[in-house]
């Protein structure tokens, strides 16, 4: 595998290099905190944006879902052709497959983690599957959820692309249940925001998902 190759590999987070540039990530630069000050953090694979991005590249899907898309007006979209477009675009991503070495590099990652695990995109709930097979089907899933036609006429709304960014997907144990209490307090005071904590009794924090603020009055 070259240089360039591993920005893309997925591997357990605490195997990840000392210079992975995760920062950015609001969830994974808490989770990262979280272990550098002493926390125990169960295995947690990240499969990083790079993977979806080189997915893309590599079968010309950029250029084809702009194709598709021709006659869409990306700035004031209706939503039925935005309807038409998201459909079409979900074919075609199906039409593609990931390389089998991403394939054996992913098995590989996983062979830590139990047999259901929770995959899913950073601050989301994601989906529940068995680990391997159903987990590699369940990640492109993850990547076509960007194509739903909510999903699609949102991003357009919003000025964003038509192409979705890249982001990073998670995978850890399914078991995992929310941690109150002490820890979840000591947690939100050293990241300066309050969270709520997911861990799994026997292996450690799984999820930092941010804490919605009280309205005043409540």
């Amino acid at each position: 595998m070259t240089s360039a190759d591993l920005s893309s590999q997925p591997r357990l987070l605490a195997n990840l290099p000392p210079d992975s540039r995760l920062g950015a990530v609001a969830e994974l630069k808490h989770l990262e905190a979280l272990r550098q000050a002493g926390a125990t953090l169960a295995p947690i694979c990240l499969v990083p944006a790079a993977a979806e991005e080189n997915f893309y590249h590599l079968n010309n899907l950029p250029e084809k879902l702009r194709k598709l898309a021709f006659g869409l007006d990306l700035h004031d979209p209706d939503e039925d052709e935005v309807e038409d477009v998201a459909l079409e675009a979900h074919t075609l991503l199906q039409q593609h497959f990931l390389l089998d070495e991403f394939i054996d590099l992913f098995y590989a990652a996983l062979e830590r983690l139990p047999a259901r695990v929770r995959i899913r995109r950073p601050a989301a709930a994601g989906r529940v599957v068995m680990r391997n097979r159903l987990a590699l089907l369940a990640l492109k899933d993850t990547w076509e959820d960007s194509w739903t036609p909510e999903a699609l006429l949102q991003r357009l709304r919003n000025g964003g692309s038509l192409v979705p960014p890249a982001r990073p997907v998670l995978l850890h144990t399914a078991g995992d249940t929310t941690a109150e209490g002490e820890l979840s307090l000591w947690a939100s005071k050293l990241l300066g925001n309050p969270v709520k904590l997911f861990k799994e009794p026997a292996s450690g924090i799984t999820r930092v998902i941010p804490r919605a603020l009280p309205r005043r009055g409540e």
